[in-house]
C-alpha cells in the first residue's frame, strides 16, 4: 500500500518561482540523499508534466532510479 509523504516546504517556493519568471530551469542544492528525487516528484506531480533529472554519474542515476521506485 502506497504511503502519503509530506510535500516538502520547497516545492511551493519552486513553483512560485517557475510561475513568476519566464525561464523554467532551476538546480535544486543543498538537498542529500533521496530528497533531491522526492522534490523532483513532488515538483512533476504538481506541474502535471515530466521533468528531467540530471546526475553527476551512473551511479547517481541508479540511486535517482530506485528513488523513483519507491516513490513514483
Amino acid at each position: 500500500m502506497p504511503m502519503e509523504l509530506p510535500t516538502l516546504d520547497a516545492v511551493s517556493s519552486i513553483l512560485r518561482h517557475i510561475h513568476k519568471e519566464e525561464h523554467r530551469r532551476f538546480q535544486a542544492v543543498g538537498l542529500w540523499g533521496s530528497a533531491k528525487t522526492l522534490l523532483a516528484v513532488q515538483l512533476a506531480q504538481a506541474l502535471e508534466r515530466p521533468l528531467l533529472i540530471v546526475t553527476r554519474g551512473r551511479i547517481e542515476a541508479e540511486a535517482v532510479h530506485e528513488d523513483l521506485m519507491s516513490f513514483a
